[in-house]
């Protein structure tokens, strides 16, 4: 038996993270959906092939996926049936995948992830519980406590303070004088700067948000830049569920709380606040003071 994983899927549903890259490649807890996957399933399965579109080719690298893990590209989902035998495990690789001691409890612990908001929700119920794992510098008058790790190369300015289930990629600048809380994920070469606060939030790699802003149970796409007071409001006046729009239809996120879901690429003017559940796509930039009310695509 092998497992097929499939990375193909590249989903309205999960817009503005998959505009441009497929469901797979978005991230929580650090890694992308594809590599949770693969984290999970090789110690039950020694023949791994990861299925891509060859438009995504680009986007997976040219670096060697190893011995256990062989890339199948094609061009349409018709070719699966030339990859796929009867005795094979089919598993879509933009869902969330647990660790298990056997394959039946990975199987029974797939966390779906139809909606980009679904990544807070496995950030929120699978974050690894590490203590404090700290291979970065921490500098003297900074506070941090709770399950945290620190990513090489990291720099923990004086007067920032973590606290909770935070992790913290390589090569970031974090404070000073800045709040980081609760279930977080911020990248690699993000820098976090004075008077930030970012709670429950997922930031991509190469971020940054230098000055007095606010991001709250949002998701922020790769090399974004949130300028001098950017506000996430992440709940209504009336405490009820956040509604979205999606594909011009109004959808229930099944969240009390839910920010911004942000783009890569996506540059805020000064004093850009956004309602909750509102979404910016990628490579957009807003001008100062925009209040974003609905979602922005061009």
């Amino acid at each position: 038996m092998k497992i097929i994983l499939l990375a193909t899927a590249q989903t309205k549903s999960c817009y503005p993270l998959t505009v441009n890259k497929p469901n797979a490649l978005m991230k929580v807890n650090g890694q992308t959906l594809l590599g949770h996957a693969l984290e999970s399933v090789l110690p039950h399965c020694r023949d791994v092939r990861v299925v891509i579109s060859k438009n995504h080719l680009p986007l997976f690298g040219n670096a060697d996926p190893g011995d256990e893990i062989k890339y199948e590209v094609i061009e349409h989902n018709s070719q699966l049936n030339h990859i796929v035998s009867d005795n094979d495990m089919i598993l879509d690789s933009a869902d969330y995948f647990p660790k298990s001691d056997s394959l039946e409890g990975l199987m029974a612990g797939i966390y779906k992830v139809r909606y980009s908001w679904d990544l807070l929700s496995c950030q929120e119920k699978h974050i690894v519980k590490t203590g404090i794992i700290n291979e970065g510098q921490v500098e003297a008058g900074a506070v941090v406590s709770g399950h945290i790790r620190i990513g090489k190369g990291t720099l923990i300015k004086s007067g920032a303070c973590i606290e909770g289930h935070v992790t913290i990629g390589d090569n970031c600048i974090i404070g000073p004088n800045c709040y980081i809380r609760g279930f977080c994920t911020i990248g690699n070469n993000c820098r976090i700067g004075n008077a930030v606060e970012i709670k429950n939030s997922i930031l991509g790699d190469n971020v940054n948000v230098c000055h007095l802003s606010y991001a709250g149970d949002s998701v922020i796409g790769d090399c974004a830049n949130l300028g001098a007071g950017f506000i996430s409001s992440n709940l209504r006046h009336d405490g009820a569920l956040i509604v979205t729009r999606l594909n011009g239809e109004k959808v229930d996120t099944k969240r009390q709380k839910l920010g911004a879901i942000i783009g890569d690429g996506v540059h805020t003017g000064i004093n850009t606040s956004t309602y909750p559940g509102r979404k910016i796509w990628p490579g957009i930039a807003t001008l100062p003071g925009t209040i974003v009310t609905r979602d922005i695509e061009t």
